[in-house]
């Protein structure tokens, strides 16, 4: 069993700090962790909605204590969110498929690999660009079936 620890600083004294302590060594109040975990960057399929947004409540106080004010705090952790989502439980393009319009890739043909093993089209952006708003968007419709709703003006 792997045992990953995150290191941050106290916004207030920069103080190296744990993110699962409730303040830093000087006693400068640091943002709440959830009986979830709230703040590990891994959610299992068990964990609840409660801890879904446990989570995006975790990393939205870290940037409010970093000082976003909260609208960017909550885009920020949002899209942190839907990308933690995508990365454990999206839906994976199958080898040989491109990720953005489906379609066959060509033997020979230029390609962009992506950080997941799919592959789009290497042939301008299109392809990518339709990969990334796709994958968005599952990840965006799955956190709102667990009561996570976009921030307002967020798209895709």
């Amino acid at each position: 069993m792997t045992v990953q620890v995150v290191v941050n600083r106290c916004p207030v004294c920069r103080a190296l700090v744990n993110p699962r302590w409730s303040a830093c060594l000087f006693g400068h109040a640091l943002a709440p962790v959830s009986e979830c975990g709230a703040g590990r960057r891994t959610i299992t399929k068990n964990d609840t909605s409660d801890c879904w947004r446990a989570e995006i409540d975790a990393m939205a106080a870290r940037r409010r204590a970093l000082g976003d004010d909260d609208a960017a705090a909550r885009a920020y952790a949002y899209n942190a969110l839907i990308s933690t989502w995508h990365r454990q439980h999206g839906e994976r393009t199958p080898a040989g498929r491109c990720a953005g319009c489906v379609n066959e890739i060509e033997a020979g043909a230029a390609i962009h690999a992506l950080p997941l093993g799919e592959q789009v089209h290497g042939a301008g952006l299109d392809c990518l660009i339709k990969y990334g708003r796709r994958w968005r968007a599952g990840a965006a419709a799955r956190l709102a079936t667990l009561g996570i709703t976009a921030p307002e003006g967020w798209r895709p």
